[in-house]
């Protein structure tokens, strides 16, 4: 659905801009080292999410796209 593509794209957008709290000083977002570790816990989680999201639209642009061409790879690259 168009929707979800719309939410993804936010969502993407999102997260790819929480880096930016890891450049901010350290006593604007937490007081103490536990604040830290839920920060970071928090980053992380929400990359991995982004990440995950975006692997599973692109398998299904990949499925819509060749389910039936069955793309071939007719050459491979020396290593």
């Amino acid at each position: 659905s168009n929707w979800l593509y719309k939410v993804m794209a936010c969502f993407d957008s999102f997260g790819r801009l929480t880096w930016v709290t890891t450049l901010m000083p350290n006593r604007w977002l937490y007081s103490n080292r536990i604040g830290a570790e839920r920060i970071a816990l928090v980053l992380s989680a929400v990359e991995v999410l982004r990440r995950a999201g975006w692997a599973v639209i692109r398998m299904e642009y990949e499925q819509l796209e060749n389910a039936s061409r069955y793309r071939d790879v007719l050459w491979v690259p020396d290593l």
